[in-house]
């Protein structure tokens, strides 16, 4: 604890009475106690809100006066959570103190997905979606997202070293390499490094031939057939690796 705390705003939500008040908000007098040490103990520190901006959240959330979104809400918890957790580990320490921090995590993860390879497939079905369209959100946000979460599914080592004949893996490594094309389209198109190093890609690389055909195109006549799946991986490495020997750090870096 520092010896001399910078001046923070008032967190005065002691006053306001609750009104349509989410069930899961301590009262009033508690809640700014919670929020003055939050902002005091953690937030000092580690600017997660804007002092000003998250006192005008809470207040409106004990006003009634919160846009209801599941984020709005997870926002607050994340504060009383934080606050007492700070509590449970401090000298003077209650049970309580931990009982309710582990009850606003508990809100917090219930209100969110888990990761799973369908909350993939949505992600880069969306930015797809997006970017052949006039929607200005920024498309790349959830290939971004796909591509942490593929990693966590792909990588884990007790699933990397099975056999690719297991549909659920053989499919997270499908739709991995698809997510590794999609950032590395963005970051090239962006003159950003690579978000994957090639380095740190430990799935196998998409088979040219593979027996269940996945990604091949044959022509209207038959006349020929190529794996557009696989070219585009394989694509895809090549311009990962001319991204990092000019856009890396450690290229730019580096004296012609």
């Amino acid at each position: 604890m520092p010896s001399q705390q910078p001046e923070q705003p008032a967190a005065n939500i002691t006053t306001i009475q609750r009104v349509k008040c989410d069930e899961y908000l301590p009262s009033p007098e508690e809640g700014a106690s919670l929020l003055s040490e939050f902002l005091i103990n953690f937030n000092t520190a580690f600017p997660l809100f804007c002092p000003y901006a998250i006192i005008e959240h809470l207040r409106k959330c004990y006003m009634g006066g919160s846009d209801g979104t599941a984020l709005a809400w997870a926002n607050t918890y994340i504060v009383f959570g934080i606050a007492y957790r700070l509590r449970a580990m401090s000298a003077a320490a209650t049970p309580r103190d931990s009982e309710q921090a582990k009850y606003y995590l508990t809100h917090v993860i219930s209100g969110l997905p888990e990761p799973s390879l369908a909350l993939i497939q949505v992600l880069l079905g969306l930015s797809t979606l997006i970017q052949a369209s006039s929607h200005s959100t920024l498309h790349a946000l959830f290939v971004l997202t796909a591509l942490h979460m593929m990693q966590c599914l792909t990588y884990n080592d007790d699933q990397v070293h099975l056999p690719a004949e297991d549909q659920g893996i053989g499919q997270q490594r499908r739709v991995f390499w698809i997510v590794f094309v999609m950032d590395t389209d963005i970051n090239l198109l962006s003159n950003r490094p690579t978000t994957h190093h090639r380095d740190d890609i430990d799935a196998p690389h998409p088979e040219g031939n593979p027996q269940d055909a996945t990604g091949a195109v044959t022509a209207a006549d038959e006349t020929w057939r190529v794996n557009i799946y696989s070219l585009r991986s394989r694509l895809a490495l090549l311009q990962a690796e001319g991204i990092e020997q000019v856009l890396s750090v450690k290229a730019r870096r580096t004296t012609p």
